[in-house]
């Protein structure tokens, strides 16, 4: 046994990368983005992308949101805006951030979370000490985005969300969320797909960070179809 570990501890750093590379491709990517409209019909929706640090969201208008969701009608109803925001179950409801729990929400498969906020106020007001960017979305591809954000909720076999308790912030709750967390598939991850799946031309794959995320939206937008 202790030659079979030195012999691990031999292995190169590479050899190392590719063993991770493999293992995390055999772990889960889902909810998976959905592919956005080939047509656009020529109306236009504003959603919002919140970056609070390293952890980005978006913030959909409540009644869009809850029109696909009557599941979440009666808590948010009253609002006008919906913030939604995807990770790992562990770290994103911790009172208290530790760096155990940092290294191993980046590396260890885990389970997931969807952290949902109700806004009485726009988004930039709401949040105004974090970075908001408004855009604009075809009305087509809104159907496409919402079919996305519907999936990141588990089920259970009754149909209904699983409530796993009060939100970090403002009025709100955390559920139970589809997909494992790891360093592929991360809150940001889940952000650059629902861009995706909004219309937006964007490759979820490689946004893993917030920054990354934000700064497509930096430049003129490209979308992905036209009509």
């Amino acid at each position: 046994r202790q030659g079979c570990h030195k012999a691990m501890n031999k292995l190169p750093v590479r050899l190392w990368l590719v063993l991770l590379v493999v293992l995390f491709a055999a772990c889960s990517t889902l909810p998976m983005a959905v592919d956005p409209s080939e047509y656009e019909s020529g109306e236009r929706s504003l959603i919002h992308i919140t970056n609070h640090g390293w952890h980005t969201g978006i913030v959909l208008e409540a009644e869009a949101l809850l029109s696909k969701l009557p599941e979440l009608r009666q808590q948010f109803g009253q609002y006008d805006f919906i913030e939604l925001g995807w990770g790992d179950a562990g770290f994103y409801e911790a009172k208290e951030v530790t760096s155990v729990m940092t290294i191993r929400a980046i590396f260890w498969p885990s389970d997931s979370v969807v952290h949902v906020v109700g806004l009485l106020e726009s988004p930039s007001d709401f949040f105004t000490h974090s970075e908001v960017k408004a855009v604009n979305v075809d009305r087509q591809n809104m159907e496409s985005l919402l079919a996305f954000v519907s999936t990141s909720f588990y089920r259970a076999e009754s149909g209904h969300f699983d409530n796993l308790g009060k939100s970090l912030y403002g009025d709100g709750q955390f559920f139970r969320g589809t997909g494992s967390y790891h360093v592929f598939n991360t809150c940001n991850t889940w952000t650059a797909k629902a861009l995706y799946s909004s219309g937006i031309n964007i490759n979820p794959a490689f946004k893993l960070t917030a920054t990354s995320v934000m700064s497509i939206l930096d430049e003129p937008i490209s979308y992905t179809r036209h009509e």
